[in-house]
């Protein structure tokens, strides 16, 4: 149901004998996700984009029925330990005239890093001192697809599964010392959660001169009992999503774009729509308007109720 790609820095090696294609992915860069969402300050922290996850700032002492703040140390870690992971992978495909079936595998690390932490009572028994501690964890993503067309209807369907406890040979050559620690503290429980999903998924796409559809559904097919106020992880962002978009060149240079994306187990709905003017392919100029609606507490976006907006952008091309 995403329209921006991810992808891994590396050597992908690309063969095809008859009907079969084989590619190979292999790479010790990893780029994870860090925007400067967050920065730290007298023990808080200080969010920079409305997209950043809140982090609690109490903690319930038990033994005097009161709630003391939080305070967060900035990390500190070597970045090098945080750069030099591998990722490896591949993919096999049997092609037919209209279409093909593809299986793959990948084990990289995950797109953002976790967050683990250790806790402990200031010696004033007046804060809970909390040391954050950025942390890589690799995960094998795993499926099959099945692709096919129908003249201009473009179909592809398939299985996906993304495992955040596998391992491969020595996970860890370049050493992180706080991977996957589980702190139980008297006040606080630090607990990270490694959870398997497993989704299925099918799409629909029809492109032609003046106008392009496309339909998209996912369904979670594993269990999630993960909150998206959990301290570790966040819940996952849909369970039974519909997806529909649908683009309308009116003009060689001017187009209008709508994106529906609904939850039909959450009731989650993001609206977006968008209007382009291409200037003879030098000048591109967009405007857009998103619209976010989370109506339960379980849900991942329920953080994200106020971010409504609207935006525009403008590129040159030379």
């Amino acid at each position: 149901l995403s329209t921006e790609e991810e992808g891994v820095t590396g050597i992908v090696y690309n063969k095809e004998i008859g009907p079969f294609e084989f590619d190979v992915l292999l790479s010790y860069v990893f780029i994870p996700q860090m925007n400067p969402a967050v920065d730290f300050k007298n023990g808080e922290i200080i969010r920079r984009s409305d997209w950043a996850k809140p982090l609690p700032r109490n903690a319930e002492v038990i033994t005097n029925g009161s709630s003391l703040p939080l305070y967060y140390n900035k990390p500190n870690y070597d970045i090098s330990k945080i750069l030099l992971n591998k990722s490896l992978g591949g993919n096999v495909m049997y092609k037919w005239r209209n279409g093909g079936i593809a299986a793959f595998a990948v084990y990289k690390p995950e797109n953002q890093l976790r967050i683990n932490a250790s806790a402990s009572v200031a010696n004033s028994n007046d804060k809970v001192l909390i040391d954050l501690e950025p942390t890589v964890n690799h995960h094998a993503y795993y499926g099959v697809q099945l692709l096919q067309d129908f003249g201009d209807v473009k179909t592809i369907s398939g299985l996906s599964y993304v495992d955040p406890n596998a391992r491969l040979g020595r996970d860890f050559p370049i050493s992180i010392d706080n991977a996957r620690k589980s702190n139980p503290f008297k006040y606080l429980t630090l607990d990270p959660s490694y959870e398997k999903e497993a989704y299925s998924h099918f799409s629909v796409n029809l492109d032609r001169k003046i106008y392009k559809l496309s339909l998209n559904y996912i369904h979670l097919l594993s269990g999630n009992i993960r909150r998206p106020d959990d301290f570790f992880s966040e819940t996952v962002k849909w369970k039974r999503a519909l997806g529909g978009t649908a683009t309308i060149f009116l003009t060689d240079a001017f187009s209008v774009m709508a994106d529906l994306k609904y939850d039909l187990a959450r009731y989650d709905n993001i609206l977006k729509s968008e209007i382009k003017y291409n200037y003879h392919n030098q000048v591109n100029i967009s405007l857009g308007l998103e619209i976010l609606k989370a109506p339960t507490d379980n849900s991942y976006w329920k953080s994200y109720r106020a971010n409504d907006l609207m935006y525009s952008s403008i590129g040159f091309y030379y």
